[in-house]
This record gives structure tokens, sequence and C-alpha cells, in this order.
């Protein structure tokens, strides 16, 4: 089963062989036992764990699911849909208390993102996501930003940015680093996230902000059981990001969703308010 995932499992339960009221006991505890684990966790290794820990009882009811006579399994479908229309929800609350716990009382990083539309300034979450912060903020102090653009800008998803150069010549990065997606944070409007290729720990240097909330990139519902990561979030100038979410694409040098004209990132500096 691909992990965490709603649409995986009903994917098993529609096409699988499985089922009974064992099966459903089994769901219903794998979110009560999830939802304690995150509402005790206090650190990331603990959010780790816990994601770990769901992940593995999600597969054992995915397999137990897969074991159900196929004339059996008709009538569950609807009580295992229910089931997780009630459980996801019940972990994502949890993972916002997680969230709030980390983030409380503790002073964060900011930068300034300076654009040929106007400023953005953001705050970065060094708390719940410190390899992918740390990462950012070292591409920042090396000015790596200065001068890229936004190079795919989805007015329903997301505008990217951080990796190429007008005329859409790419820049050379560092090292790939680890997914950090497992502290779960959101991906609601606003947000700062790793882009990366198909591969889960392959994110350098692009990131991308997300114009609403997506939540199929999150580590809990993704399809592949990874996520992006997010690492931070807009704290003023989301009227500059609508901008240029508005802007007009087309396609360059084989890329899609490219502004016809040039969306620049001027520079990207730290801030110290």
């Amino acid at each position: 089963m691909k992990q965490g995932l709603l649409m995986a499992v009903v994917g098993l339960v529609v096409g699988g062989n499985a089922a009974g009221d064992a099966v459903l006991q089994a769901l219903r505890k794998t979110f009560q036992d999830g939802g304690q684990r995150f509402a005790k966790a206090e650190n990331l290794a603990a959010a780790h764990d816990a994601f770990a820990k769901f992940d593995a009882d999600m597969e054992a009811v995915a397999k137990k699911v897969r074991e159900i006579p196929k004339d059996q399994l008709k009538p569950l479908i609807d009580k295992l849909n229910a089931e997780l229309k009630e459980g996801f929800p019940r972990i994502d609350k949890e993972l916002a208390g997680f969230h709030a716990r980390m983030l409380k009382g503790k002073t964060h990083p900011r930068v300034v993102m300076s654009t040929s539309m106007g400023d953005v300034k953001i705050e970065l979450y060094d708390t719940l996501a410190p390899i992918t912060v740390k990462n950012f903020l070292q591409y920042t102090d090396d000015k790596f930003f200065d001068g890229t653009i936004f190079h795919r800008v989805i007015s329903d998803f997301m505008v990217q940015g951080g990796g190429f150069l007008p005329g859409m010549t790419e820049k050379k990065t560092r090292d790939t680093i680890k997914n950090e997606s497992f502290n779960g944070l959101p991906h609601q409007r606003g947000t700062l996230a790793m882009a990366r290729t198909p591969e889960p720990h392959s994110a350098s240097a692009q990131f991308f902000i997300n114009v609403k909330h997506n939540t199929f990139l999150e580590r809990l519902h993704s399809q592949d059981g990874f996520g992006y990561t997010v690492f931070g979030k807009v704290i003023e100038g989301m009227d500059v990001v609508d901008k240029i979410k508005e802007v007009k694409t087309g396609t360059k040098n084989s890329h899609e969703n490219v502004p016809l004209q040039d969306v620049t990132i001027k520079s990207m500096r730290r801030s110290q308010n």
C-alpha cells in the first residue's frame, strides 16, 4: 500500500481481496493510536516515529483488506470509506497541535525576497524543518537566488522559482537534502515548500509558494508516501504572490507554465524583524 493515504486505501478496497468487522476495528484503532502518538509528540524524532508506525499499521490494514473474499468486499466499501474520511481529519488535528507546541515561544529566522513585482517577507520554521531551513539560508547568504526567476507558475496551484536564470538556464546547486515532510506541516495557502523530482530526497535550491491549500502534497495524504517539505510561510506580501500567479505563461525550451515575461528574484536577504 502507498503509505498513509486515503486514495491508496480506497484503491485497495475497490480492487482488492479482503474484509470484515476485524478490518474496520483495525482501521479505527490505527487512527486512534496514530492520533495519540501525534498528541504526545514533543520533537521531530517523535513525529517521525509516529508517521512510521502509522504507515506500518495502515499497511497491515491494507493486507487484511486484500485477504477478504471479493463477494464479501462490496458491503464493506462504504464503511471503510467512512472510517477513512473520519480518521484523517483526526490525525490532521493532532498534527496541528504538535506544530503549535513546536512553534510556541520560538523566534524564527525571516528573509525578504525582493522580486520584480514587489517584496515578500517569509518566516522560516527551523524548529520543524532544520535541515531544509539551514540549506535555504545558505543559498540565501551565498546570494544564489539573486537574479533567478519564477520559472513555473500555475494560477490555481503554486509559483515556483529559485533554480533558473532568464532564458531558462539552470543554475548549478549543492548536494540534495533529506526530505523533512515528516514534520507534517500542511501545504496551506502562503506556505513555502521545497520542489523536487519524483525521488523523495532530491530537493536542492528550488522552492514554491502554495497559492491555495494543496492537501495532496502533504506527507499524510501524498500518493508517494513522502510528500513535499513545508519549511516556512509568507507573513507579508501575499498580494505580490497573487500578482505573480496571474501572469501569462507559455512553453520555453520545452518547459511548460513559464511566465512569458520574466518575474525576477532581485535579491533574497535575511531580515532582522
